[in-house]
This record gives C-alpha cells, sequence and structure tokens, in this order.
C-alpha cells in the first residue's frame, strides 16, 4: 500500500499566507519590558508610550500592547535601558500628567524560522 492512494481527497483551508521577505529584513526583533511609576491603567500607559516615543525614538514605531511589553523590529536608539519621566495630556482628567517610565531590553527573538 503506497501512502496517500487508499483515501479520499479531501480540501483544506488554512488561515496561513505565504510571506516573502526582502533580503533586508531584520531577523531580529526586540523585547522591551516597560514600568509605569505610578502604575497607571492601560488608558493612561498609551498616551504617556506615545509621548515617551515621540521624546525619544520619533522614527521608530514599535508596537506597544498597553500594559508592559514593547516589540521593535531591532535595537531602538537608547540602549539596553531608559528611565526618564514624561509629561503628557490626561483626556479624562483634561489636564497635564506626568510619569516615570523604565523601559529594558529583555530578549532578542530570532525571527529566521519565518
Amino acid at each position: 500500500m503506497q501512502a496517500g492512494t487508499q483515501g479520499r481527497r479531501i480540501s483544506v483551508l488554512t488561515n496561513m499566507i505565504k510571506i516573502v521577505f526582502e533580503s533586508n529584513f531584520n531577523i531580529k526583533a526586540m523585547h522591551y519590558d516597560v514600568k509605569f511609576d505610578p502604575d497607571k491603567p492601560k488608558y493612561i500607559k498609551k498616551p504617556a508610550f506615545a509621548a515617551l516615543r515621540e521624546a525619544h525614538f520619533p522614527k521608530c514605531w514599535p508596537a506597544f500592547d498597553g500594559r508592559t511589553n514593547i516589540y521593535s523590529a531591532g535595537n531602538l536608539p537608547f540602549g539596553k535601558s531608559l528611565s526618564t519621566e514624561v509629561t503628557f495630556f490626561d483626556e479624562e482628567r483634561q489636564k497635564d500628567q506626568t510619569v516615570k517610565v523604565t523601559m529594558e531590553k529583555v530578549n532578542e527573538i530570532d525571527m529566521s524560522w519565518l
């Protein structure tokens, strides 16, 4: 008996697609941990992170989960860690707030398997 000859054919639909990357694709993604002091709710962390990004790496657009994780395609331009205060406008309270933000690189993710 030869494999694949006894059963009937079926169609399988998957949610996978072929992805083609250019030769300059960065195969290392960076994972950073971020902390806010004092700790803030998610709706405050997003504008605080936006103010941090604009002030310290305006040409980079890392992904922020709104809690404690940031992912970027390559290193962010501050080395292994960054600790600073940022001021941003709190829409709910209609006033500026200042929060201390600390970011630390915790992992390099190998994307070459993609």
